[in-house]
């Protein structure tokens, strides 16, 4: 439980990162009528009320709002999700780690014993 997570998983979970706060920006772009974004938000809701009609039921004031920027978060983490790899080996995470605390291991401040 104490290894390190392969530079795969790091990638994975960065990208479902990204995927939520993709997902809380259409949502916020979406509720402040933004236009482009606003207008395909809303045309992915009516899609996925098409699709999915217990959607329709939902008793949430924005719920058209909510469904479609969620379904929005995952289509952009499926679409990222095959570029994994790549952001694996470019990013070496766990290799910063490593060399920051060498780096923090050779500038400990000194400390003066008083006597």
């Amino acid at each position: 439980m104490n290894q390190s997570p392969s530079p795969l998983r790091e990638a994975t979970e960065l990208l479902g990162i990204l995927a939520f706060l993709f997902g809380v920006a259409s949502y916020l772009a979406s509720s402040y009528h933004v236009p482009i974004i606003c207008d395909s938000l809303d045309g992915m809701a009516i899609l996925l009320s098409r699709w999915i009609p217990a959607l329709n039921n939902l008793r949430v004031p924005q719920a058209h709002q909510i469904v479609s920027s969620g379904a929005a978060a995952l289509v952009f983490f499926a679409a990222t999700v095959p570029f994994t790899p790549w952001i694996a080996f470019h990013s070496r995470v766990t290799d910063m780690e490593a060399r920051m605390k060498r780096i923090q291991g050779k500038h400990k401040p000194r400390r003066v014993k008083i006597e």
